[in-house]
Parts: C-alpha cells; structure tokens; sequence
C-alpha cells in the first residue's frame, strides 16, 4: 500500500509554470480555521479512501503524462513559449515553487486559422537551447494537425538529458468555419492511446474559459471527465468531475489559485471524494508565502465534521486534529494526506490538459 510522504502543499503548484510577477512582500498568513463544529463522524475507511486515491493515480501514471503536465506550457506552434524551469528539487525550496502561467510569446492572431494549412501533419519537438518546441523534418503528425513529441522528465518536471521521446500529444482542429473553437487531442505512447479528450477555449490567452471533456486510463482502470478551467491574470480556476468507467469512484474538485509573485499564492478547496457508499470532504484554504505555508482545511466524513488540518511543526507534517477529541489513527491520517495529495495532482492535471486549448486563442 502506497505510503509516500506528502510533500505538502507543493503538489498545489504547476510546477512548469512561470509568472512575470516580482512582487517581493507578502501579507502575513491568515490564522487557521475554527475546529470543526459537531455532529462529529468518525472515518471508517480509510484504507478503502487510500485505495480510491491509488486507483487515480496508477491511471496517470505513465510517463507521458508527467511529460504533458511539464511541457504543457511551451505548446505551440509559433515559436511562443513559456520555458520549462530548471528548478532545484525539494519542497519549500524558494525555486521549487512556481506560480501560473502567463504566456509570453506571440499565440494565433485573431481570425486566423488555428492550425494553418502549412503546418497540417507537422511534428514539433522540444529544443532545450531555446526551451521551445520547433518543426522537425518529420510530417507523420494527424492530416488536419499537429503533432508534439513530449520527452522524459523527472520528478521535478525537468527533462531528462539526453532528450528521449515517451509520447506524443496530437492536436486536431475540429473548429467549424464561422462556429465556436474546438480542438481534439489525444495523448499516447508506444502502448497505444492514453488520453482522449475535446476542448472549447473562448477569451484570449490571457483572460479564457475552457470546457474538456473526455476519458483516460492506465492501470487497468477508465477514468471519464468534465472540467472548466478558466483563467484571468494569474488567477486559475479549475471544475471538475472525474469518475471510473464502473462508476465505483467519483471526484469533483472545485479549485481556485491565485499567484501574487513567483513563490507566494492563495490557494482554495473543495474535493468530493465517494468510493463505494462512502463520501470525504475537503474545504479550505493551503496558501504559501516563500517557505511560509498556511494550511487550513476540514475534513468532512459523510458530511458530517471528522477532523481539522492546520500547520504541524514542519511544512511536511500538518496537525490533524479530530473534531470529537479522540486521537487519530494512522490510517485516517494517511489517508487524509492521500487525499489532499490527490486533490492538487487533480488540479494539476486539469490545467495542463487545458493549456492546449490556447493554441486556438488570439493574444
């Protein structure tokens, strides 16, 4: 069974993601949440939580996906990028923590065509020289196209040198003339296809809203989503629902993040877990000023109050006290921490799916 310690709350970071921000104070952290109020719950099943959360991610598990979430980012066919970070390894390193992405370079002008006619069946591949991605000779990409090759990475979300491919994401317009935008993708490795999902972008890079819909698996499971990011400024709000193709699991996940610089943002959440007839609640806030983290969340067991997450005496352990006074076990609390894990690898996820979208946006 899964016990890795949680690296606590920097898996809330896309952590390939750059801002332009240089604001360098930040207003001290807000005080922790009141202890929950009864009628208190206890949390019979952890181990059937920890389970649920394990099925999640043994189905993103691939390298693939870890390359689409670190080079999600500098997609594009244009030469426009934000550069993937060459940042130090550990949390609450200064450099490990990054905020979200404003893209930096020159994206599709308006009413143009997303993918021009010129580049159909092209296959772009990442230059480490100039952190972007450039057309290769190669036009085995799909007819009306593109295609990125997405190297290896680590677990920082750095590329492994020498560069080696370990999927590619195929990018399809399906846009209609004179109809909404809309772009298909598909992300596969020598196995075969891994995720399939459609996206509707409106706004511009900077300010838009994102409809995905689609399914992904791995590890012997099928996962079905529905999610609505949007963006404003360096403001990223993530809906989600995801579940199982057996419908045993389900996820929702309302989040939103906002950066004020490089290593400091405000984080909000609210993750609905059911597995079988059981149901976990997480509602708060785990906000970070450089090496400074706020954690402020309740954990709530069939709606009805379990216990309080706040700050521990290291980032890496937060207290989790129960709302009835009793002490916790160490299964409730693993599978408290699998659960916060989750909820932030969701958001993740969401907004790297989401990033490609903004090829078919204007500046």
């Amino acid at each position: 069974m899964d016990r890795r310690q949680p690296i606590f709350p920097v898996l809330l970071v896309l952590s390939t993601c750059v801002s332009t921000s240089s604001t360098t104070s930040s207003p001290p952290p807000p005080p922790p949440p009141p202890p929950p109020s009864g009628p208190f719950a206890d949390f019979n099943h952890p181990d059937s939580a920890t389970t649920a959360v394990q099925a999640f991610e043994a189905a993103l598990a691939a390298p693939a996906y870890q390359s689409l979430v670190a080079f999600a980012p500098s997609l594009s066919i244009v030469g426009g990028h934000a550069p993937v970070p060459v940042s130090s390894v550990g949390a609450f390193r200064c450099a490990a923590g990054a905020a979200p992405l404003t893209p930096t370079g020159a994206f599709r002008p308006a009413g143009t065509s997303a993918i021009p006619d010129s580049l159909r069946s092209h296959v772009f591949a990442y230059d480490s020289a100039s952190q972007a991605f450039h057309a290769t000779a190669s036009s085995g990409g799909p007819a009306n196209g593109v295609r990125f090759l997405l190297a290896g990475v680590d677990t920082a979300g750095r590329p492994v040198f020498p560069l080696r491919t370990v999927g590619w994401l195929d990018l399809i317009d399906e846009s209609a003339a004179g109809g909404p935008d809309s772009i298909a993708a598909v992300l596969a490795d020598s196995g075969g296809p891994l995720l399939e999902y459609t996206m509707t972008p409106t706004g511009t890079v900077g300010t838009y809203s994102e409809r995905v819909s689609g399914e992904f698996g791995g590890g012997g499971t099928i996962f079905q989503l529905v999610d609505s990011t949007s963006r404003i400024g360096t403001q990223v709000t993530v809906t989600t629902s995801v579940q199982d193709s057996a419908h045993h699991v389900h996820a929702t996940l309302m989040a939103s993040r906002t950066a004020t610089d490089m290593y400091d943002w405000f984080y909000t959440l609210d993750f609905r877990l059911r597995f079988g007839t059981d149901s976990v609640h997480l509602k708060g806030a785990s906000d970070v000023y450089c090496l400074l983290p706020s954690v402020g969340i309740t954990v709530l067991v069939h709606d009805s109050a379990f216990a309080s997450v706040t700050n521990g005496a290291t980032p890496t352990t937060p207290n989790i006290t129960r709302g009835d006074g009793n002490p916790t076990t160490a299964q409730q609390a693993a599978a408290v921490f699998d659960l916060i894990r989750l909820q932030g690898e969701l958001f993740n996820w969401m907004v790297a799916f989401s990033l490609p979208g903004t090829l078919l946006l204007g500046s």
